[in-house]
């Protein structure tokens, strides 16, 4: 949540994140190591979804929002990578933040680590 009054100062969990994000581009890409998906499995897992003009937007919905990443990116992990999903669902609920809305329709995002 950067802005013009708020830049961002680089912190360990910055470097988690980036961790986190090769490791799901792997899994997403490859349907197991040195085997790339096919251009139809690709549209439908990683174009779709992280091949885009606004990465960030489409980050913060689909992966930081609990309700978008278990139904449309996890279902996209094929089975060599299945094994890996624990992991991937304990770093997302963990340095990832997922994100929340209050009752009077502002978003949060719930810190789990110390940041």
């Amino acid at each position: 949540m950067a802005g013009v009054e708020k830049p961002v100062i680089h912190k360990s969990i910055h470097d988690l994140k980036s961790y986190f994000y090769v490791l799901l581009g792997v899994f997403l890409l490859l349907n197991k190591p040195y085997k790339l998906k096919s251009n139809e499995d690709l549209t439908q897992c990683f174009n779709k979804y992280f091949n885009t003009f606004k990465p960030s937007i489409l980050k913060m919905v689909m992966i930081q929002a609990d309700l978008t990443w278990f139904p449309f990116i996890l279902q996209h992990i094929l089975l060599y990578f299945k094994p890996t999903i624990k992991l991937l669902i304990c770093l997302q609920d963990t340095i990832i933040s997922p994100i929340y809305m209050d009752y009077s329709r502002q978003f949060h995002h719930k810190l789990k680590v110390d940041a």
